[in-house]
């Protein structure tokens, strides 16, 4: 996310997005063998979300998407897009 948001610190500042974070663009869901542990399930970036939306010109490396095995749905608007020089 921090790749996303052009925020370095957001995963040391959120360590635990699914419980700690109001963040409306976050949907996490219950792993269905263990109530214990929350599994990232919705990601969606984009100007709609206003704290923080994606920056333009973000980067989004196939490693991070990965390490998302429970993702079900990704939505992305603003996203990778380059100004006008």
């Amino acid at each position: 996310m921090a790749d996303l948001l052009g925020d370095p610190t957001w995963p040391q500042l959120h360590p635990r997005p699914c419980t700690d974070t109001p963040w409306p663009g976050l949907q996490c869901e219950l792993a269905p063998d263990d109530a214990r542990h929350l599994r990232a399930t919705r990601l969606h970036f984009g100007p709609d979300v206003a704290t923080p939306p994606c920056r333009p010109g973000a980067r989004l490396a196939a490693p991070v998407l990965l390490g998302l095995p429970h993702l079900k749905t990704l939505s992305l608007f603003g996203c990778f897009v380059v100004a006008d020089c």
